[in-house]
């Protein structure tokens, strides 16, 4: 009897926090409310007033990129939970206290884990996520942190542009749902300041570099710097991507002797093959790249 009582508690609670979510999603406006403050504004700015920078910070086995100008902040991801307070403050001796937008490119927790502290302790306009919720005990910590800031959930599409302090995004991925793998589900963008660009695609995998391919072409791919996709992985990171983008930096977020072997041999062979400069948080710790508008410099 105490078996069936505790079984049922189970089932209970799963479908408590199945119900919790699909609510969430709904009460953050169909998916889409609150977008067009990001998503959807004119024209892409020309203007290259100041520098941009873009810091791979160094958190462990994860990723966590600020990208940084003189009037806005945005981070993509927040690393794992073991690192949230390293993280919190790196992003406070870079001046960080309030971020325009926070994206977490796909529900996995070397992603996500530190994303309830940063929200907590940063003021945050906006959150874009892909379409694609998780059941795991990080994802409701984000969950909870969004719902007590009452901030709405942007799920861009892709195509979506937006621009912040001449700045200017573009959505490269998702492109559709129903993936196999959740690394297919990574928001991937494309930020472009005066001449220069970087290209992010969070854990991508060879299917969404293979629709970002087809879709935007290689002319609108290429890039200066390229964020190698899933820590150097070699399920990401193809060679037919990797030449369209023809970056002349790479740099790869991983943990110092992590249990994946990330960055793979085949990855890092392909980029020495391409003459890429690469650069490594694990070797490197927080990797900062500099734009002026015209060329992108490494600090």
């Amino acid at each position: 009897m105490k078996r069936s009582s505790n079984k049922r508690l189970n089932i209970i609670s799963v479908i408590l926090f199945v119900v919790i979510i699909i609510a969430f999603y709904a009460f953050s406006g169909s998916f889409r409310d609150g977008v067009n403050k990001l998503v959807g504004l004119p024209v892409p700015s020309v203007s290259t007033e100041g520098n941009i920078e873009m810091h791979v910070i160094d958190v462990g086995q994860g990723d966590s990129i600020l990208i940084k100008s003189e009037k806005s902040a945005l981070l993509i991801d927040a690393g794992p939970n073991s690192s949230q307070d390293k993280l919190v403050s790196y992003l406070k001796a870079q001046g960080i206290d309030k971020l325009d937008c926070l994206v977490l490119t796909h529900p996995h927790e070397d992603h996500i884990g530190g994303a309830d502290l940063v929200l907590e302790s940063f003021i945050t306009d906006t959150v874009l996520m892909p379409d694609f919720p998780s059941s795991t005990k990080a994802f409701e910590n984000l969950l909870d942190a969004i719902e007590a800031r009452s901030l709405n959930i942007t799920i861009p599409r892709r195509g979506d542009k937006f621009i912040l302090d001449n700045v200017n995004y573009t959505v490269l991925s998702p492109s559709e749902s129903g993936y196999e793998e959740t690394n297919d589900y990574s928001i991937g963008l494309k930020i472009e300041f005066g001449e220069t660009s970087f290209v992010l695609t969070g854990d991508a995998e060879t299917l969404s570099e293979s629709e970002m391919l087809e879709h935007f072409g290689a002319d609108f791919l290429g890039c200066d710097v390229f964020k190698a996709a899933h820590h150097g992985s070699t399920t990401s990171n193809s060679k037919r991507f990797i030449e369209a983008l023809s970056p002349d930096y790479v740099a790869i977020s991983c943990g110092l002797d992590n249990d994946y072997g990330h960055p793979h041999k085949e990855v890092r062979e392909l980029f020495e093959e391409l003459g890429i400069t690469v650069y490594r948080t694990d070797f490197d710790s927080n990797i900062v790249f500099v734009s002026n508008g015209k060329e992108v410099s490494v600090r």
